[in-house]
Parts: C-alpha cells; sequence; structure tokens
C-alpha cells in the first residue's frame, strides 16, 4: 500500500543495520518514512547526480548525503559529527524563537533539558515503553530493548527507562488528551497494515 494511503501516525517496521552489523525492526511513522522517501527522491538524487559527474563512483548507499558546499563533498555521505553540529545548530534556532515568546517558561523548560540526538534516543525509549505499557504490553523493557538493539533487557532499564517514572505521569496524560483530540489517531499500539 502507498505511504499516502496510510494513516501518517501509524507506524511501519524498517529493517535498522546497527553495532555489529545486527539487523532489527524499528517502528517509523509513516509520515517521517515520507519525508524520507520525499527527500531520497528528490533532493538526495540531484546530490548523487552531481557526485557521479565528478567522480564517477558508483552510490554508497547511505540516506543522508551532503547537498552543498566543496564540489568534492556533495553527494558524500553525512557523518555522525556533522548530523549532530547541523542537529545542535537547530536546537539553538528554536531555543531563540522560544526566548523572544512573551512567557518564556518553555524556554527556561528547553534550555535545562540537554537536547541531543542521543537525548531523542532516551525520549523515544521511554515514550515507547509507555504506550506499550498502556496498551496492555505485560513486558514493554524487551520490545523497547528490541527496537534499541540492545542485547540486555538490563541496560535498557537501567539506562533508558530509569527516568519512565518520572515523566509517565505526564506522558499518560498527554497521551489521554490526545486521544480525546483526535479518535481517529489513537497512541498506543502500531496499527497493523495489510502486507506488513
Amino acid at each position: 500500500m502507498p505511504l499516502d494511503q496510510l494513516d501518517p501516525v501509524s507506524e511501519l517496521p524498517v529493517v535498522i543495520v546497527g553495532k555489529g552489523n545486527k539487523a532489527r525492526n524499528v517502528p517509523f511513522p509513516v509520515w517521517l518514512l515520507g519525508a524520507i522517501n520525499l527527500y531520497v527522491n528528490t533532493a538526495r538524487v540531484i546530490a548523487m547526480a552531481k557526485r557521479q559527474a565528478l567522480m564517477s563512483e558508483p552510490d554508497h548507499g547511505y540516506v543522508f548525503v551532503h547537498q552543498v558546499g566543496n564540489a568534492r563533498y556533495i553527494g558524500s555521505r553525512v557523518s555522525e559529527q556533522t548530523f549532530d553540529r547541523h542537529f545542535a545548530q537547530g536546537r539553538e534556532r528554536f531555543l531563540m524563537k522560544l526566548a523572544k515568546l512573551e512567557n518564556n517558561a518553555y524556554y527556561r523548560m528547553a534550555v535545562a533539558e540537554a537536547i541531543t540526538v542521543h537525548a531523542l534516543r532516551h525520549t523515544f525509549a521511554i515514550i515507547k515503553y509507555i504506550s506499550r505499557r498502556l496498551s496492555g504490553d505485560t513486558q514493554p523493557s524487551k520490545y523497547v530493548a528490541s527496537i534499541l538493539g540492545h542485547a540486555s533487557v538490563e541496560t535498557t532499564e537501567n539506562i533508558y527507562l530509569n527516568s519512565a517514572v518520572t515523566y509517565e505521569s505526564k506522558i499518560r496524560e498527554r497521551i489521554r488528551m490526545l486521544n480525546e483530540q483526535r479518535p481517529h489517531m489513537q497512541l498506543g499500539q502500531p496499527k497493523a497494515h495489510p502486507g506488513t
């Protein structure tokens, strides 16, 4: 089924190859897959065509590539350090916008938190854990460990889920409010799609 025919907040499993060349299924929101698909079929195609015209190299297969800059870098993969730097720049732009708000409580809260790419991984783990519990999963830690690529559930619980209790009531309340506002977009278990 084409992505544009699916509920944008539903999830589809994507095979991710992580450390040790181990593959695992990670749920991706349909809206994010659509955005990545658009990027891959537009901006990435242009960057790779420029690279291949200059260097006649085969496509390396990395999704995120340099779009602009020195010609020798166009189409080369974006490193983790470059991705982190761009994320930090975006975070700073976001914080500057928050600082301009009349009530800057959100700014103070955002500055107090360490908003990094890795912090998003922790946030994902906590939200996924709580949503699985809300859906009746009796062992949500096992599921979260599997999608994070952890061999040990204890690693997941000790490092990623140790603050879940702190945030659980706030997240539960927010999920409840979102479900009331948008009953057609119930949060919790990913919706199954035919053929997936």
